[in-house]
């Protein structure tokens, strides 16, 4: 995915200085899961930091989402490679929502924790279709919001660290491709069927949330793309990948 950002430098936008609609900025990261409870963002004075907060809590929940997708791959007998890699892509998830509430405690914001319930075993179909929303979309994106960052970020210590998750977010993005292609030999029409309208729904909902103008603060300092970049850069997505995929 680095050779989109080559086309997408930071394009001018109209910058907003409210913390509003800066929510909308942090709403994409992480990979949820049914059992891992929605949470409320954090509010602070300081956006970068509150973003920080967020991400540390978005990490937090992809280790719980990764979790527990391991155990329902284990559940439905997956190959044994990619529920390894579920637990180990959980523990590069773990270790960055360290690292990003280190960095977020630093700006002064706590971040939430989020809550899990138990669940029983889902059938194929639920897991696949959010297993396509949620990692063929979501985290793919997020893999390369993040790389951008690791490019554009001002402030150098987020910069290094964006390029660390960002490496790791490609190989959660990879992780979800896999299951979704090993999904999509076990399931029948329907299932296929429920997959592709997750993952629109998925293509869909980002392309709202990046309509939203991005704080200013969170465009220099910790160098989230503007929302014209954004689109742009979620535009080439869709053609290189989501579309090809939707297509077939």
């Amino acid at each position: 995915m680095t050779n989109l950002l080559d086309t997408h430098e930071q394009a001018p936008g109209c910058w907003t200085n409210s913390s509003t609609v800066a929510v909308t900025a942090r709403a994409l990261r992480g990979r949820g899961h049914a059992s891992v409870l929605p949470s409320v963002t954090v509010s602070a004075d300081d956006v970068v930091g509150a973003w920080l907060a967020d991400a540390a809590h978005a990490e937090s929940v992809s280790w719980m989402a990764l979790r527990a997708v391991e155990r329902e791959l284990q559940a439905h007998e997956a190959p044994a490679s990619l529920a390894r890699g579920a637990r180990q892509i959980a523990a590069a998830a773990l270790h960055n929502a360290a690292v990003l509430e280190a960095m977020a405690l630093r700006w002064g914001v706590r971040p939430r924790q989020p809550k899990v319930v138990s669940i029983a075993v889902r059938p194929l179909d639920a897991l696949a279709a959010e297993n396509a929303g949620q990692g063929c979309v979501r985290v793919t994106w997020a893999a390369l919001e993040a790389q951008y960052q690791g490019y554009y970020a001002r402030d150098p210590v987020i910069r290094r660290t964006m390029q660390r998750i960002a490496a790791d977010g490609l190989r959660h993005a990879e992780f979800s491709w896999s299951v979704d292609s090993w999904a999509a030999r076990r399931l029948g029409p329907q299932g296929r069927d429920g997959v592709a309208h997750a993952r629109a729904q998925s293509v869909a909902d980002v392309f709202e949330a990046l309509a939203v103008e991005r704080e200013r603060g969170l465009c220099i300092e910790a160098g989230l793309p503007t929302s014209a970049t954004a689109r742009g850069l979620a535009r080439a997505l869709t053609e290189a990948l989501w579309s090809r995929t939707q297509a077939s």
